[in-house]
């Protein structure tokens, strides 16, 4: 924008000298090397502008051209992952509905069984009923 004011100013200047009847041939001649010089650095901003936007353009076409697969490869994800949730879901249904899971991964029985500590047991281990004793018989047995 600079470059096109100097121009601009310039060509009036150009303009200017060869409207007044006594000019010379050198003033005329400088004043015209001056906008050649001004226009080839206003063509020059141009075109390395033009080079510039050209190779924004061509990385923001590889991005979106990337993006585009990205998006396509996780709308089938998104699909398959519906499909298969939905099949789970069905199969869910289907099954028998009397089946009920056991309530503690420990147990083979239906029921747990909870058991009240025994009175003696202390902290203090000054009882005759041990804390392994109690963990043997009724944790691990269960």
């Amino acid at each position: 924008v600079r470059i096109c004011c100097i121009s601009e100013k310039h060509g009036d200047e150009l303009v200017r000298c060869v409207s007044e009847t006594e000019i010379d041939r050198k003033t005329l001649s400088e004043r015209a090397a001056l906008l050649k010089i001004t226009i080839s650095a206003v063509l020059k901003a141009a075109e390395e502008f033009i080079e510039l936007s050209d190779r924004g353009s061509r990385r923001m076409g590889k991005v979106v051209i990337t993006e585009q697969k990205e998006k396509v490869m996780l709308q089938e994800q998104l699909e398959t992952l519906a499909k298969q949730h939905s099949s789970l879901e069905r199969a869910a249904t289907l099954t028998d509905t009397t089946f009920k899971p056991p309530l503690s991964a420990y147990s083979d029985d239906m029921e747990d069984e909870f058991h009240d500590a025994a009175e003696e047991l202390s902290l203090s281990g000054s009882s005759s009923y041990s804390w392994t004793r109690f963990y043997k018989n009724y944790v691990l047995r269960g």
